[in-house]
């Protein structure tokens, strides 16, 4: 499956589909209206409910352009689920929502419902407007309001706000998007939170596309308003040279270093090993709250397994990430110097923290896993030399913990790095608090985490388990917690 990256790649993909949609459905549809001619009182009416299932073909279609994805196949993971099951609020049972995106890896956060509707179902209209002129906005905020409406209109209202609360509910996250279609017009609720949660109905928040036609002309703004990535809240990682386009120095006010990091298993005949392999990446914050991602698509490199080759990688590391920086401050014609992660955790607010800004996004593959890690000031999620020096816990005859079958890399549990490496921790008890799952009640005391309750208290635990926390890109965040004390004394 192909990534459309512009309104215009979507634009041509949509108009094809409806092109060959518009052929498919018309023989389809005189097939059936002979078929039910002599069968049916009202074969129009019944055709109409065999057809809702059609429209689902314009719809996946729609979405699929859109970059909402199903499939173990999809580039990037699943983020769509058709026929998604929800504990109704409304009426304490199950019901399915025709469609819902989410946001790839944990949590799983709502972001869009789409809703169904056979194709002979009209716009929205007030029973109060007669055969008036009545815009289908307006029409829906009556609805909203408790106006008696035309047709199933009042119950679909109904419907939509059971769903928007529920999930809310269920996720502790509004949907960003509710959609109602029957395939030809597009109703798009663009503050589902406000609309239905809140009781704050707003026109403006509220589009409507008329049919097909209207859609394809107005393509450029269904691609801004339902665009998986533009509903998610942020564009894909962009190459240096395309930064211009998304940004000038007056937008932007703080970037940090990071990187994307891939984690696999390298096969070997008797044995298997955990395998890295990174490449660095930029984060920008933009002075409206925005992140962007900058990147050099060059290859990425393979952490080495051998303790002596790590030096040599580790500058190959920094002296690529540095000059990704010097290129950026050239495109912005301004110099930033990287903000410390500890500085971020303590001024940003606790909604940056899940979007992998402070640490780990996990996008699952068929055989590997990748992660976007914001590393502050640090070029490398670990450094070379510790800030306790000579510490005695990297050899294990001297932890009392450590047993001896996870003295070298394994992938269970994940460790990377060696025993004797100034990289590996061998305190039983530091590993016991690192794994430690944050939940509601200690929370406040972990300090500021990007980790969702239930995940570890450490930022990296997901690749890396037994990094040394004085070699440790996020050392002196997570040292600031009162809850998590080293054994090894820093100067």
């Amino acid at each position: 499956m192909k990534r459309n990256w512009t309104a215009v790649n979507f634009e041509r993909d949509l108009t094809a589909f409806c092109a060959e949609y518009g052929q498919q459905f018309a023989i389809i549809a005189a097939k059936l209206r002979t078929d039910y001619a002599e069968k049916s009182p009202d074969p129009d009416r019944e055709l109409d409910k065999l057809l809702e299932s059609h429209v689902r073909v314009f719809i996946d279609a729609l979405l699929a352009s859109l970059n909402w994805q199903t499939g173990v196949r999809a580039p990037g993971g699943t983020n769509l689920v058709p026929e998604a099951p929800l504990r109704s609020d409304d009426r304490s049972t199950v019901r399915f929502l025709d469609y819902l995106g989410f946001e790839v890896g944990e949590p799983k956060k709502p972001l869009l419902i789409v809703e169904a509707k056979r194709p002979s179902s009209n716009l929205p209209r007030t029973r109060a407007s007669g055969d008036g002129p009545e815009e289908p906005a307006t029409a829906l905020i009556s609805g909203l309001a408790a106006a008696q409406m035309t047709e199933d209109w009042s119950k679909w209202l109904r419907t939509a706000s059971d769903y928007v609360r529920s999930t809310t509910k269920r996720a502790d996250h509004p949907p960003k998007r509710m959609v109602i279609t029957n395939g030809d017009w597009l109703i798009v609720f663009t503050n589902p939170d406000e609309t239905f949660c809140q009781g704050r109905p707003d026109p403006r928040t509220i589009r409507v596309f008329l049919n097909r036609v209207d859609i394809l002309r107005n393509y450029a703004d269904v691609f801004e308003l339902l665009e998986h990535q533009q509903v998610l809240g942020g564009v894909p990682p962009v190459a240096v040279e395309e930064l211009a386009f998304y940004a000038t120095s007056a937008d932007v006010d703080r970037i940090m270093h990071g990187l994307r990091l891939i984690y696999q298993v390298d096969e070997d005949f008797f044995a298997a090993a955990p395998s890295i392999k990174v490449m660095p990446v930029l984060h920008l914050r933009t002075r409206q709250g925005f992140w962007l991602i900058v990147e050099e698509r060059m290859v990425g490199e393979v952490l080495p397994k051998r303790p002596e080759g790590l030096a040599a990688h580790f500058h190959s590391v920094s002296s690529r990430a540095r000059g990704l920086l010097s290129k950026t401050h050239a495109v912005l014609g301004v110099s930033l110097a990287p903000t410390k992660l500890a500085q971020h955790y303590q001024e940003s607010e606790p909604a940056e923290y899940p979007v992998g800004l402070l640490g780990v996004r996990s996008v699952r593959h068929p055989r590997a896993e990748e992660y976007l890690i914001a590393t502050g000031s640090y070029e490398h999620f670990f450094t070379l030399t510790p800030t306790v020096a000579d510490c005695q816990f990297h050899r294990t005859e001297e932890t009392g913990g450590v047993p001896l079958g996870i003295s070298g890399q394994t992938m269970d549990p994940r460790a990377f790095f060696i025993i004797g490496q100034d990289q590996r921790c061998c305190h039983s008890g530091v590993h016991r608090e690192k794994r430690t799952p944050l939940r509601p009640e200690n929370r406040a005391r972990c300090g500021p985490r990007s980790n969702p309750n239930m995940e570890s208290f450490c930022e990296i635990f997901r690749f890396e388990e037994y990094l040394c926390c004085r070699t440790c890109a996020f050392e002196e965040a997570c040292t600031r917690a009162p809850v998590f004390v080293l054994p090894c004394t820093r100067e």
